[in-house]
């Protein structure tokens, strides 16, 4: 009910009062496209089904259809959606380490995190994408521990949904198969490539069908091509990144890639400085990233044999590289990273909790 109160009145605020950061950009495109495709003018559903702000603005079209155009109804949607994201972040954490009260703390960081309020107030693709991160990676934990192909199918189908909100979400089916390629414990060879196949045959499947893939140009095929075409357009403002850091296809540009990586995790405390109200609460958030990447790194041995665990970092890990190559200034970084941040919470462990696996251990 917190939670529901605070992001309701962000909301109210963003409404009435001032314009909240990220609140002037692309929450009024979509906006404005749900207005246009709810009165069926041209919709293209290729790029609908592609370009993630195209798919929910023709989502919120629906809802446009029965209401009219009132744009507080949508509003009053992501605050739900919003609330409902502390309740499967408390419910995956629970179900990871087993400890109620850990997983009502991490519930009540959840509550106040502030890109997480704020993107429940706005008409953004975060919260719809976290939700589907959220709820993929809970399925397929849960397949994990029972091998029921059910979980195994909505870990697919909460993923593809994802990709509908952010191309990005693809990367997830390529940490899975990076952690089932690496995993030792308690699996046989013929699992470890019967989930490999199956994992291959979805991205064939996506690749042809190019469902969710406008960010890669469509296709896997084209996505190397569409990489070096963003990096070679200029990008202004006082948050874009130096031409210094772009990628130009060169063996000797390999250096930039950890220093992209760590920029995006880190932006704007490293190496940029504060520039606009929305980089305040990037500020936040990435100081945030810094304590659970040095707790990470800290409990590396203690953690090295949970296997949920080593399933959320590396997926965490994968969408990081992939996110950090997407985008080319601080504010989107700042968003793009909000988009699998309910993973770093749930990873979270409290020092109570640490000290019982070292006990088991």
């Amino acid at each position: 009910m917190i939670g529901f109160l605070i992001r309701l009145g962000v909301m109210l605020m963003g409404k009435y009062l001032f314009v909240l950061p990220h609140g002037d950009g692309d929450a009024l495109v979509i906006e404005y496209k749900a207005y246009i495709y709810a009165y069926h003018f041209g919709i293209d559903y290729a790029s609908v089904f592609s370009q993630g702000h195209n798919f929910l603005a023709y989502l919120f079209s629906f809802v446009y259809d029965i209401v009219g155009r009132e744009e507080i109804v949508l509003n009053l949607i992501m605050v739900f959606l919003g609330t409902l994201l502390i309740k499967y972040i408390h419910d995956a954490s629970y179900l990871i380490w087993k400890d109620k009260k850990m997983a009502i703390k991490i519930a009540w960081v959840a509550v106040f995190f502030p890109q997480f309020c704020l993107h429940s107030a706005l008409l953004l693709r975060e919260v719809p994408v976290n939700l589907c991160l959220l709820l993929c990676v809970i399925s397929f934990i849960k397949y994990m521990r029972s091998l029921n192909l059910i979980f195994l199918i909505k870990f697919i189908f909460f993923t593809i949904f994802g990709m509908l909100f952010h191309s990005g979400i693809f990367s997830v089916f390529i940490g899975t198969a990076i952690f089932y390629a690496f995993r030792n414990r308690n699996i046989s060879v013929f699992k470890k490539i019967l989930m490999l196949s199956v994992i291959v045959v979805v991205i064939y499947l996506l690749n042809s069908s190019n469902i969710g893939l406008g960010k890669f140009g469509g296709s896997l095929d084209e996505g190397l091509d569409s990489f070096y075409l963003r990096e070679s357009m200029y990008t202004s403002g006082g948050s874009a990144y130096p031409n210094w850091m772009r990628v130009t296809g060169t063996v000797s540009d390999i250096w930039k890639i950890p220093i992209r990586f760590i920029t995006f995790l880190f932006a704007p405390l490293i190496p940029f400085l504060v520039k606009s109200p929305g980089h305040v609460l990037g500020l936040i958030d990435s100081i945030f990233y810094i304590y659970v990447f040095r707790k990470f790194y800290k409990n590396r041995k203690t953690l090295k044999n949970i296997e949920e665990y080593k399933f959320i970092l590396t997926v965490i890990l994968t969408l990081s590289l992939v996110f950090s190559l997407g985008v080319s200034n601080v504010g989107t970084a700042i968003r793009h990273r909000a988009k699998f941040a309910p993973l770093l919470l749930i990873a979270m462990l409290s020092k109570k909790q640490l000290s019982i696996l070292k006990i088991n251990k």
